[in-house]
């Protein structure tokens, strides 16, 4: 299984982290590749939940990988 930890740089210092979080929760479909297809767990993404993701390796390629995210 492998972990990965992924990190953004917010600018300025006008937004709070909690408000930065709940955005990206709200809008975490639309941050997959075009084509890709996203399946939220029916709770919503909290801990513990798994997330769905059938994605191109290659873009363009007709071969899709299917895989999941769990939230810790």
């Amino acid at each position: 299984m492998w972990h990965k930890t992924f990190a953004i740089r917010v600018p300025g210092d006008e937004l709070s982290p909690g408000s930065v979080i709940a955005h990206w929760k709200e809008h975490f479909p639309a941050c997959w590749p075009k084509g890709a297809t996203f399946s939220a767990p029916l709770a919503g993404i909290a801990p513990g939940e798994v997330a769905l993701l059938e994605i191109a390796p290659v873009p363009g390629s007709p071969v899709r990988m299917s895989t999941g995210v769990m939230v810790i």
